[in-house]
């Protein structure tokens, strides 16, 4: 992957696509509070684009899909074939400016691929490694919650037309449960969202 020089904030052309809403710790009440954040999708066409999800990729290092997101924005912008349709969505708390966005405000990331033309399939979702569930720490030390449930929520606001599959991880199924999924099939596990 490319090598960037390091620096707070990258031009990030990426489309603005929506809102979508994440809980923030109150430090005066204590107490978690709805806040929205911007949703942003990555534009294969723009090497800026690409510097950026490779800059996220070394900033949030060791997180379970941050690198493989990474390396499909790799694969679009010099491949340029896309037969999987795959698409990558950022959440940010940046309000304005988005073709200079902080990196440091981006909360999560997630990888779209079209199965049939018809449904979406969610092949990666991303929490910012900083804001994961860690049982040594404390909720009530992280800044963000519900980043997951935010990204879903945003899929399932752009896709809300089509029916959502994800395959996911056995640590996670109750994650997906809570937020709406079912289990389709066992082997391979497979969930599914369909707007009521």
């Amino acid at each position: 992957m490319d090598r960037l020089t390091p620096q707070n904030y990258i031009n990030f052309g990426a489309k603005y696509t929506g809102r979508t809403t994440v809980k923030r710790l109150n430090k005066i009440t204590n107490e978690y509070v709805t806040q929205g954040v911007s949703v942003l999708e990555f534009d294969p066409n723009n090497k800026k684009d690409l510097d950026a999800m490779v800059k996220l990729a070394e900033k949030w290092k060791g997180s379970r899909f941050g690198d493989n997101i990474a390396s499909t924005a790799n694969k679009l912008y010099f491949d340029k074939r896309n037969p999987g349709k795959e698409r990558i969505f950022m959440l940010t708390t940046q309000n304005l400016n988005f073709s200079v966005p902080d990196i440091k405000q981006v909360l999560g990331l997630t990888q779209t691929s079209c199965d049939d033309g018809f449904s979406i399939c969610v092949d990666y979702l991303q929490t910012k490694p900083t804001l994961m569930n860690n049982p040594n720490k404390s909720k009530r030390t992280k800044e963000y919650t519900h980043v997951g449930e935010g990204l879903l929520n945003a899929m399932k606001s752009k896709f809300s037309d089509k029916p959502i599959y994800l395959y996911p991880l056995d640590d996670v199924t109750g994650f997906y449960i809570k937020n709406g999924f079912s289990e389709v099939s066992k082997d391979p596990l497979k969930y599914k969202w369909v707007k009521e």
